[in-house]
């Protein structure tokens, strides 16, 4: 134990670990900033405008609507090639709903699927004009130039399916119209 800092050192060491697995992560474009504001804007869904994909360097993403019998939203998601490139183990990726802040009890569970699948999956239940979220997570080892360790992609994606033209209530986000989806790698 160190009395100066009340840390033994192997505590020490675990935090430095874990530090410089973030400068690491950070140096190869693994780790995203993360928004100061956690504002990441909406994306409102209409019957002219029923799609929305982004790509980042974390890989694609992909949401459309379909209007009618409970107006399911089908999502996508495929890693970059980047990641599937450094990954030494299939993947495990889950994804769950939330309405109005509350999670619904939907959600979506691939395990052990190869780094190159293209992962899809529908929430089928979807109320005009709520403030619906599709959150979601694959998980799988890396060795970064001889360093192993394991990724953790995040996902966050921000959505209304509006009623057909008339607007629908949604949040409003001040300082113009932020990207509704959001995708961050950490290394552990």
């Amino acid at each position: 134990m160190n009395a100066i800092h009340g840390t033994t050192k192997s505590a020490r060491m675990r935090r430095l670990s874990v530090v410089a697995l973030g400068v690491l992560a950070t140096a190869i474009g693994l780790a995203a900033p993360a928004d100061a504001a956690g504002d990441y804007g909406s994306k409102i869904f209409s019957i002219n405008d029923p799609y929305f994909e982004a790509t980042d360097s974390n890989g694609t993403f992909t949401a459309q609507v379909s209007y009618g019998n409970g107006n399911p939203v089908a999502l996508s998601f495929r890693l970059s090639a980047y990641l599937v490139g450094i990954s030494t183990s299939p993947m495990t990726c889950t994804s769950w709903q939330f309405r109005n802040g509350a999670f619904t009890g939907t959600s979506d569970n691939h395990a052990n699927i190869p780094t190159s699948y293209f992962w899809h999956w529908t929430f089928p239940t979807n109320y005009l004009g709520d403030n619906m979220q599709a959150s979601g997570n694959c998980r799988f080892r890396v060795n970064v130039n001889g360093n192993s360790g394991t990724a953790n992609v995040n996902f966050r994606f921000d959505y209304v399916v509006g009623d057909g033209g008339l607007p629908p209530f949604a949040p409003t986000k001040p300082g113009g119209e932020k990207n509704p989806f959001t995708a961050a790698v950490t290394i552990d």
